[in-house]
C-alpha cells in the first residue's frame, strides 16, 4: 500500500469523528475566523471603480496615456477603503 492511499482513509476517519471539520481546519484556520463573515457590499463594484477612474482621467486632463494609471489608482483607492472598513 502506498503512502498516498494510506492517507485518504485517515482523512475520512477524521471527518467521521468530527462532521463539522472542514478543509480549513487542516490548515490551522480557527473556527472564530471561519465564523466571521464579510459583507460583500463593502467591496467596490466594477461601475464604482470605472466612475472613480473617469474622475481621475478628467482631472488629469483626459490624457490617453494615463488611462491605465487612472484605473489602477481608482482600484487601489476603493479597495483600500473597503479593506479598512472590513478590518475595523
Amino acid at each position: 500500500m502506498s503512502s498516498s492511499t494510506a492517507v485518504a482513509p485517515m482523512l475520512h476517519d477524521l471527518r467521521t469523528i468530527d462532521p463539522q471539520m472542514s478543509d480549513g481546519s487542516y490548515h490551522g484556520e480557527s473556527k472564530r475566523r471561519r465564523a466571521r463573515s464579510i459583507d460583500r457590499n463593502v467591496f467596490p463594484t466594477f461601475d464604482e471603480i470605472a466612475e472613480r477612474a473617469y474622475e481621475l482621467f478628467v482631472a488629469e486632463g483626459r490624457r490617453v496615456d494615463r488611462v491605465f494609471d487612472c484605473w489602477r489608482q481608482a482600484e487601489n483607492e476603493l479597495l483600500d477603503r473597503a479593506a479598512r472598513r472590513v478590518l475595523r
